[in-house]
């Protein structure tokens, strides 16, 4: 795995010529954040020296380009990831385009160029299309959008006032970003958290927790430190044992 190269940062919105970065977790073991671009927009050429990362089009659309390499379409339930010392870019559609975006803990780790560069050698595996997979869970599902040798991504959608099971992870930090309201979330014997949209929070391991969809359902943005199995989970309480 990339070792860190700087210290966690603080979370942000970093304004952008093209739109905004906000970064909604920014732990040792992981970055993410949102990227929205303006409608026909264009960002600059850059490459990261060691950085890896996943992107996934919640809404809009664009294209991502690997400097000499045809451009790759993104549309929404799509999700590519781009490889250390890729020279790329993202142009946005006409209606703009909303991105879910993880890496490894590499916040400052880039180059941009100003004019299209030259003389560039590319890695051999630039930019790769990833296998979006639905699992089907009793209070919902689940749709993995990246899972690699460092992050784990994934959208959870509850159904209506159903919960998860009650469980803790032995290893695994993870990190909910919540998309819509009125989501609820128990964290071992403590107060339950009703957390606003566009909120997150950090659970370290060992740390039991619930969470229960609102009178609506309730869709969260989950990141996780690797375990592309989703096996690092220890159930204390489970109402659907007979279903899984």
């Amino acid at each position: 795995m990339p070792k860190p190269l700087y210290p966690p940062i603080p979370k942000r919105r970093s304004e952008k010529a093209w739109g905004y970065e906000q970064f909604i977790a920014v732990e040792p073991e992981y970055i993410a954040k949102i990227v929205v671009m303006h409608p026909s927009t264009e960002m600059h050429w850059h490459l990261h020296s060691v950085r890896h990362e996943s992107i996934f089009c919640a809404t809009g659309s664009c294209e991502v380009e690997a400097f000499g390499r045809p451009s790759l379409p993104l549309r929404p339930g799509m999700a590519l990831s781009i490889f250390p010392r890729t020279m790329h870019r993202i142009h946005a559609g006409r209606e703009g385009v909303r991105l879910f975006e993880v890496s490894t803990p590499q916040p400052d780790d880039v180059t941009r160029f100003e004019h299209t560069p030259e003389n560039v050698t590319q890695p051999e595996t630039t930019i790769h299309e990833l296998h979006v997979e639905a699992r089907e869970k009793p209070w919902g599902r689940e749709m993995i959008i990246a899972s690699t040798p460092w992050y784990t991504a994934k959208l959870v959608y509850l159904d209506k006032e159903k919960s998860t099971s009650r469980h803790f992870h032995v290893q695994r930090k993870e990190t909910l970003h919540f998309l819509s309201p009125n989501c609820s979330l128990q964290i071992g014997d403590g107060e339950l958290l009703q957390p606003e949209a566009e909120e997150s929070i950090t659970i370290y391991p060992g740390k039991e927790h619930r969470l229960t969809g609102g009178i609506n359902g309730g869709r969260v943005f989950e990141v996780s430190a690797f375990d592309p199995e989703q096996t690092d989970v220890v159930r204390t309480s489970d109402p659907w044992r007979t279903v899984r």
